[in-house]
């Protein structure tokens, strides 16, 4: 664990970022084309220059995941670390709070 740390330190005071850095973070965002709620969400993350694994619902086994994983088919849902965010506004919220570390 101290290793760890020290390594990180020495990342950031020698290069100011981590290359191996894993984030804390799993993220997927069920999306549709179609739905202009998600493309609101996309939209935020090119602005930020973020990119993160989005799967089109449209797809049936993107939209049986979304439904195993969250109950519902509702998107955009944005999974983080297993658990379901729904509401574009909630899921930008979400990334700009977390910006720096996924």
């Amino acid at each position: 664990m101290v290793k760890r740390y020290f390594y990180l330190l020495l990342c950031i005071i020698t290069l100011g970022v981590c290359s191996s850095y894993a984030s804390p973070y799993t993220l997927t965002l069920y999306s549709s084309p179609n739905c202009p709620y998600c493309q609101k969400v996309i939209y935020y993350l090119q602005k930020e220059g973020k990119s993160i694994p989005i799967k089109n619902i449209q797809d049936k086994t993107n939209k049986a995941e979304l439904i195993k994983i969250g109950g519902k088919s509702q998107i955009p849902c944005l999974i983080i670390n297993g658990k379901p965010l729904y509401e574009s506004s909630d899921i930008i919220k979400w990334l700009q709070t977390h910006k720096n570390n996924y």
